[in-house]
């Protein structure tokens, strides 16, 4: 599988999904608020906070990707997620990231998004990551390396934030690059205490793919 094929699996991911990427926030109590989970996550990628241990979300992005991720620790974070057409050749990611600094407002993590199908092992990103900020909104800037079955490929990076603007609604903007493409991507998130959805926009660089839309149905456990 060549680099550029890890590309165009990032890109295909923005498109069609937000995979979420959890990490939680400074001092962890026993029931984070919403507010507290929210920081954890942009659209795709994760936050530079962990989720605390035994608390996640589950959901499903653009109606055909479900996903599972879970604090395994307050500060090991491993997630899940698997298309339904994977039977059919898609590709599933796992996710796992690890929290190395925690303080009230800076986070700092290291973490692997790894694609791959039921025949191969395709590739994905290696990435540090750090946030800056509060839980009511916070910067995060992600530095990695694409790599695949081939060996290591294009450095990559990431901007992204997460800000509240009312009490049921955030705004969330996550914007990548590397060598061979990128994606920029904004929008709403609109919820409660368990369940939020959002909804955005997003459009990749250096292609042909016409903007596509962001549509995330999201439960909190």
């Amino acid at each position: 599988m060549t680099r550029r094929t890890i590309g165009s699996l990032l890109v295909l991911v923005a498109v069609m999904t937000g995979l979420s990427a959890p990490a939680s926030a400074q001092q962890v109590s026993a029931s984070p608020s919403a507010s507290e989970m929210d920081s954890t996550r942009l659209f795709m990628m994760p936050t530079a906070r962990s989720l605390p241990a035994g608390k996640g979300f589950v959901g499903v992005n653009q109606v055909v990707m479900p996903f599972f991720e879970v604090g395994v620790t307050n500060r090991l974070t491993m997630g899940v997620g698997v298309p339904v057409f994977v039977l059919f050749g898609g590709p599933y990611w796992v996710t796992a990231r690890a929290q190395v600094i925690d303080t009230r407002s800076v986070s700092a993590s290291v973490g692997v998004l790894h694609f791959g199908t039921f025949s191969e092992q395709v590739g994905g990103v290696a990435f540090a990551s750090t946030t800056i900020g509060g839980t009511d909104g916070a910067v995060t800037v992600a530095a990695g390396r694409v790599y695949s079955d081939e060996g290591g490929g294009p450095a990559y990076g990431m901007i992204g934030g997460n800000w509240r603007i009312g009490r049921r609604t955030r705004f969330v903007t996550e914007n990548h690059i590397w060598r061979e493409g990128g994606f920029l991507s904004g929008g709403i998130r609109y919820g409660g205490e368990r369940f939020y959805a959002d909804f955005g926009v997003t459009t990749a660089l250096f292609t042909d793919y016409p903007p596509y839309p962001i549509l995330n149905f999201v439960w909190r456990f």
